[in-house]
């Protein structure tokens, strides 16, 4: 199962010496200048010690991308800000290509329950392409639904886990890469 949450900015701190109060930027301590985008933590399972995923989302120019892509952004927090990615399932596989995400809930039952089937995440209204980034390594990028047009997404992603140049076009835009594994 996965979770997704934003991880928001540290907020300048106020430190108290007598009087008056002093404020301490934090930013100028711990800022990775590499990082411009919107920064997300992937909380997943896996029986493996590294099980949280950081992703840094294409919402502002930086390092690591062509274009910005601040509507998939947009569609893929509001997924995440409502909870509507926790519990999710990676529902597809392809050793050395792709992982993909995003349509599907875990039933919460044993395979030969009844009811055991995953139910679908209630899809928003599909957002145009924002294509043009490569689809690398390490990168995250939407799908389309089954049910939809090619170049139209909503609620699916994968992660590339090897390199996918035949997916650089219509209905998959990367809006995002791994930034770092714990």
């Amino acid at each position: 199962m996965l979770a997704a949450q934003q991880l928001m900015p540290i907020a300048d701190q106020s430190i108290v010496r007598g009087e008056p109060s002093e404020v301490l930027n934090l930013s100028n301590y711990f800022d990775d200048s590499g990082i411009t985008g919107t920064v997300v933590r992937f909380d997943t399972n896996t029986p493996v010690a590294q099980s949280a995923i950081h992703v840094e989302l294409f919402d502002q120019p930086g390092a690591g991308r062509i274009a910005t892509t601040p509507r998939t952004v947009e569609n893929f927090l509001s997924y995440a800000n409502t909870g509507l990615y926790d519990g999710t399932i990676a529902h597809f596989s392809n050793e050395g290509a792709a992982v993909r995400a995003g349509r599907y809930l875990n039933p919460g039952v044993r395979s030969d329950v009844n009811s055991s089937d995953p139910t679908i995440i209630p899809a928003g209204q599909a957002i145009p392409d924002e294509s043009g980034n490569a689809n690398i390594r390490g990168t995250i990028s939407t799908f389309f639904d089954d049910d939809q047009n090619p170049g139209d997404a909503t609620s699916q992603w994968f992660f590339n886990t090897g390199d996918n140049p035949g997916f650089d076009s219509e209905g998959y835009a990367v809006f995002g890469r791994v930034s770092a594994v714990e």
